[in-house]
Parts: C-alpha cells; structure tokens; sequence
C-alpha cells in the first residue's frame, strides 16, 4: 500500500503557516524593541536635563565668587571664559572660579549667557535644552538660572532674626 500525498497543498498551508507565526513574532519583538528604545532615550533625556541643571547652578555660583571678588560679574563679551581664564582688565581676579570649564550644555552647545540679564537680572544664565533654541516662553525645554527671590530672602532674614 502506497500512501501518496495530494498534491503538496498540506505542505504549502504548513509552510505559509510558519511564516505568519514568524512574522507575528518578528512584530512583537520589533514592538518590544521600540518600546524599550523609547523608554531609554527618556531616562537619557531626564539625566541630561539633570545634568544641565547642575551645571548652571555650578556656573552660577562661580558668577557669584567672581562677582565677590571684581566687585562686577563679566560682561557678555567677556563671556563665561572669563571664569577659567584671568580677564587682562581684572586686577582682583582669584579664579578659575570653576574645576574645569563647563562652557557647554550637555547637548553640546554653549550655555547662554548676557550680562545685565533681561527682566532686571544682574544676568541671564542657561541651556537652551534639547531643542536648542531660546523659547520665549518659561515653559519650553529651557534650563536657566533663576536667582533667589527678594521676598524668600526678606522672610529668610527676617526668621533668623526672631531667633
């Protein structure tokens, strides 16, 4: 007795089977991969938005030492340079004010900063963030220095006085 086979189609259904079940896990493994993608270039993001923050603080803090010591902070031609490298018009210079000169953003791009600042700061001091330009508006990516608040300051003196 011969058991024959019609004509191959069994094969061809198994076959064609195989290859959607492959495909369907080539998809989920392709939806899984983009997913976790995603989720790591926003912890990046976070961590360089982190990063940023810090180094503003840092620069600012150097601004204010400087400050200390020149009586003035650089001008905006001077630049942030003139925290690591002596000004030759700044005799009471004690710097570098900073371990090592932070002078761009962790995207790359140099840290805004103008000398007076704009709205009646004594500067302006911040990383455009990860799109790279100015927003005009607070609520962009912008990481900027924000100097104490009189007020906070006002009521901060005036507590360590009532003590």
């Amino acid at each position: 007795m011969s058991h024959a086979r019609p004509c191959g189609r069994t094969r061809r259904r198994r076959a064609g089977f195989a290859n959607a079940g492959a495909l369907a896990v080539m998809l989920v493994v392709a939806l899984l991969a983009a997913w976790l993608g995603s989720r790591h270039g926003e912890g990046q993001a976070h961590s360089r938005r982190d990063a940023a923050r810090t180094q503003v603080q840092d620069i600012a803090q150097a601004l204010h030492a400087y400050r200390a010591d020149t009586g003035s902070y650089p001008s905006t031609e001077q630049g942030l340079i003139a925290l690591w490298f002596h000004p030759r018009d700044e005799a009471d210079w004690r710097g570098p004010y900073l371990a090592r000169p932070a002078l761009r953003d962790p995207w790359g791009r140099p840290f805004v900063y103008r000398c007076p600042g704009t709205d009646g700061t004594d500067f302006d001091l911040l990383s455009e963030g990860m799109d790279g330009r100015t927003d005009a508006e607070p609520i962009g990516d912008d990481i900027a220095y924000r100097p104490p608040s009189d007020a906070l300051t006002v009521q901060a003196a005036a507590g360590a006085s009532a003590d």
